[in-house]
């Protein structure tokens, strides 16, 4: 099973409770003493949101990744990616990251 998730991270608090009001089902967290990190599944519902949060918090791009968190249940040694990441990185060219969880 894979999702995928847009995160950010080195938000300040403002802007860390603006990604969760502006973005759909978003959460951020404390990474470390005022820095925050902001993750939201990735859809097409979401990833306009996504990038005019972006735009408008002039957000760089060094501070965005994709995360492909894949769920290893052993029945299936393949998964692929849904067209939501391709239409991302026509969006934003940031970086993949790939988690897997056994």
């Amino acid at each position: 099973m894979l999702k995928t998730y847009f995160r950010i991270s080195g938000l300040t608090k403002l802007q860390a409770l603006t990604f969760t009001k502006e973005v759909q089902d978003a959460q951020c967290q404390m990474q470390q003493e005022h820095a925050y990190s902001g993750t939201a599944l990735l859809t097409e519902y979401s990833m306009d949101d996504i990038n005019m949060f972006i735009v408008r918090q002039h957000v760089h791009v060094e501070q965005c990744e994709i995360l492909l968190n894949v769920l290893n249940n052993h029945t299936n040694n393949a998964c692929s990616a849904p067209n939501v990441l391709n239409q991302m990185l026509k969006h934003i060219d940031c970086r993949i990251t790939v988690e897997v969880q056994q």
